[in-house]
């Protein structure tokens, strides 16, 4: 891919200047028509702030080409907090409430479509005097010695997403009557007059994904959305934020993964033809703060190597759609800042692994249901002079709905432990509070199917007999009391712990690499990581 312009001149006089001019001049009359800003005089003793293109060249989720897209965004980071803006925090949608919709309708046979809404900050009124300077390429009669003053929100202001947010939430919340999750502020769900859902609607910003159970609550949903806003109609979901999903026929399954993505990357890092590794890590490997470089010779020759790039993006793709690559990035993101080379060499068979599996994604089956299982499992530190991540231990989490991963952690515990017992009892009060949480989301959404406690699968007999047993205390004795939590959630009966031998913890290739990549294999299949194309 050409790398898009930097400048308005790279744009306009560039060898694409035909295409990023129709942009130009579409962004321009859409802001024009929004009534998004007004010629004024500059008062005195304002300033105004600056404004700037930028262009950007879009691709859909299986990386083929969509448009070029032009925005004039405001310079924000000039603005002053208290004079131009107060709060600017706006909640989106969690990357693991995405994959639960998609879980439950695939499980609930629901209906899923996804709504684009076009400039959307331009819907939400300013909540602040601010000036702007007028952008290259606009010069509207009578425009000479004016600035322009900001009606709406507009891309690059601090409070621009914070008030689009609560411009769409009021929607939804008054003439819609949707109620918020308490999960997850970013979806929204509808109940009939008996109290059945009949709506689960998740927003990230202006994209939407909407679940219904009938094609007349679709299109009553996205007429509410047209009453306000002008918006692209994506129809039956097949990308949404750059994730590729697919259905089968009888629209039982459903799969989420991330082609385009992971396509770039390899291309980007020359692994495309690579001979595939079996699994992302070798087994047995440790990535160590001693292998970091010392030497300014060393430092300097590192410098040309795009680890931080690579391992940022291979991160991202962990996080969504490859839980099987999650504990390969935990240990790799910890050398960002200096990185040695037997950690690029670790990155490059990341790349190997991820060349032989780049098919790979998610695939909910709903004929499993929507039963919450919860694994539990952490590897013990293993203690090593001037490295303390290496006495420290690694939680691994993964928890299913539909037969696939939902939500997963591989991370370093934030303190060593005196032993393994310690370590999974740490580990599990991490996954008891990731359980309770989708438990919230899954009874907001109506769906919870569970009898009451939340079962979690553990492999060490000693941490559930502490968890569930006080007299059980001898090697834990020290432990914080914010750990007791997890006792209490057990005595009242919202978790139980149960145990689960080691060969079949699916959590277990969240804390190390596997003695063998079949085994490694086995396990990702079992979480739901599978070629999506069969």
């Amino acid at each position: 891919r050409k790398p898009d312009p930097a400048t308005y001149n790279d744009a306009i006089y560039g060898p694409d200047a035909t295409a990023w001019a129709k942009a130009r001049d579409t962004e321009l009359a859409n802001l024009e028509e929004r009534n998004t800003w007004e010629l004024a005089t500059l008062p005195p003793g304002r300033k105004a702030i600056k404004s700037k293109w930028v262009w950007k060249t879009k691709f859909n989720a299986d990386g083929s080409y969509d448009k070029h897209k032009a925005r004039v965004v405001a310079c924000g980071y000039t603005q002053r907090k208290g004079i131009d803006y107060d709060a600017c925090f706006s909640a989106t949608i969690k990357a693991k409430s995405v994959r639960t919709l998609l879980a439950i309708a695939a499980a609930k046979g629901m209906l899923v479509h996804s709504a684009d809404i076009s400039s959307a900050y331009l819907y939400a009124p300013l909540d602040k005097e601010i000036y702007m300077q007028l952008p290259r390429g606009y010069a509207p009669p009578g425009s000479e010695g004016k600035v322009l003053r900001i009606l709406t929100s507009l891309y690059g202001l601090k409070q621009s997403g914070r008030l689009f947010n609560k411009t769409l939430a009021a929607l939804l919340l008054g003439k819609g009557g949707f109620v918020q999750s308490d999960a997850d502020s970013c979806i929204f769900v509808k109940r009939d007059a008996d109290g059945n859902v009949t709506h689960l609607v998740g927003v990230y910003v202006d994209d939407n994904l909407i679940l219904s159970h009938t094609e007349a609550d679709m299109t009553w949903f996205k007429q509410l959305l047209g009453s306000m806003f002008k918006y692209t109609d994506g129809g039956s979901v097949t990308s949404f934020l750059g994730y590729s999903i697919r259905r089968s026929e009888d629209g039982r399954t459903i799969t989420m993964s991330q082609p385009g993505l992971t396509e770039e990357i390899l291309e980007e890092y020359h692994h495309s033809n690579a001979r595939p590794a079996v699994q992302p890590r070798e087994p047995g490997q440790q990535l160590l703060r001693s292998q970091c470089p010392t030497s300014p010779e060393d430092k300097e020759a590192m410098r040309t190597v795009p680890y931080g790039e690579c391992v940022g993006k291979l991160l991202y793709l962990s996080t969504g759609t490859r839980p099987d690559l999650a504990e390969a990035m935990s240990c790799l993101s910890r050398f960002m800042r200096n990185p040695g080379q037997t950690h690029w060499e670790a990155a490059k068979r990341v790349l190997k692994y991820l060349a032989g599996t780049r098919h790979h994604g998610l695939v909910f089956d709903g004929r499993r249901g929507l039963e919450l299982q919860s694994y539990s499992d952490a590897n013990e530190g293993e203690p090593r002079p001037g490295d303390d991540d290496a006495a420290r231990a690694t939680t691994g989490t993964v928890i299913m709905l539909a037969g696939c991963a939902v939500a997963w952690r591989s991370q370093l515990q934030a303190d060593p432990a005196l032993s393994s017992t310690e370590t999974e009892y740490v580990a599990l009060v991490e996954t008891a509070k990731d359980v309770i949480w989708m438990r919230m989301l899954l009874e907001d959404a109506g769906v919870y199917t569970g009898d009451g406690s939340l079962t979690i699968m553990e492999d060490n007999q000693q941490a559930i007999g502490f968890a569930t047993d006080p007299t059980q205390h001898t090697k834990l004795k020290h432990m914080a009391r914010r750990h007791m939590w997890l006792r209490a959630k057990t005595n009242d009966g919202t978790l139980r712990i149960k145990y689960c031998p080691t060969d079949v913890m699916l959590a277990d290739f969240m804390t190390k690499p596997m003695k063998s990549g079949a085994k490694f294999q086995a396990n990702a299949a079992a979480v739901g990581v599978r070629d999506v194309r069969t």
